[in-house]
């Protein structure tokens, strides 16, 4: 019954973010899965930390005035970032003698979600020249691994606020917040890491820039570093699952 409600619930909240050009066809069929996966199997309290990470990592391009920047997610950017606390809620549900430490794996790695997508908006707006977190090259804003003392900040407070949503809404306790903020940190800085030395990058055919996107002005770009099947969506799956692991280690 619940399953059912939470499919109700999650395509009616899916449907209204499609109307507002925040999801394409496939993303809102996408954020069908995980909505009902989270409530039908969860309920409503874990579900308002799903709902508070893809509103405000939509909205906030729009809030901060880059609304030309706000892109409608498709398919594989919503299981980037909400595949992994999916996969959590159904560790919960299928095997309750590891509940507690799935809900500090689902906490994580939803901290770790909005704490990057916040570290981007907010450096991007309010930071100064970033910097490639490996080497310290400065690079423009947005860059993939680069970190900005905006930027950072953003990252503690979006992590910080999922941390919080998951000590009211799971039952975390005071040290479980801090251990998933932590791990949800921890995940953000996988995330730069990983965007700094192995993520793909390309060259457009046409104005010669790099990219980190495979078509650029129209037509296919060109390979140029880092592991070529390895795009920005890899990257965010990759930390989501380091930032649930390292929440799922944490024993109280």
């Amino acid at each position: 019954m619940n399953l059912v409600l939470g499919v109700l619930l999650a395509g009616g909240v899916a449907w209204g973010a499609y109307r507002m050009r925040l999801l394409t066809r496939d993303g809102a069929l996408g954020a069908v899965v995980v909505g009902a996966s989270v409530f039908g199997l969860g309920g409503w309290q874990p579900s308002l930390l799903m709902v508070v990470f893809f509103f405000t990592s939509s909205l906030l391009p729009r809030v901060l005035g880059r609304s030309g920047q706000s892109e409608r997610r498709n398919l594989w950017q919503v299981l980037a970032n909400g595949g992994m606390p999916t996969l959590a809620v159904w560790l919960a549900f299928l095997a309750p003698a590891f509940a507690e430490r799935a809900w500090l794996a689902y906490t994580a790695s939803l901290a770790c979600a909005t704490g990057d997508t916040w570290a981007t908006e907010i450096g991007i707006r309010y930071g100064r020249q970033p910097r490639l977190i490996l080497t310290g090259a400065p690079v423009p804003p947005g860059t993939s691994g680069a970190v900005s003392l905006a930027g950072t900040l953003g990252a503690l407070l979006g992590s910080g606020l999922i941390g919080g949503l998951g000590a009211l809404g799971t039952g975390l306790s005071a040290a479980q917040f801090l251990w998933a903020w932590g791990a949800g940190l921890a995940g953000v800085m996988l995330d730069s890491l990983l965007g700094a030395s192995v993520q793909a990058r390309f060259v457009c055919q046409r104005c010669q820039k790099r990219t980190e996107s495979r078509v650029h002005c129209g037509v296919p770009a060109e390979w140029h570093s880092g592991w070529r099947w390895l795009d920005n969506n890899g990257v965010n799956a990759l930390a989501t699952l380091g930032a649930a692991l390292t929440g799922f280690m944490g024993r109280f």
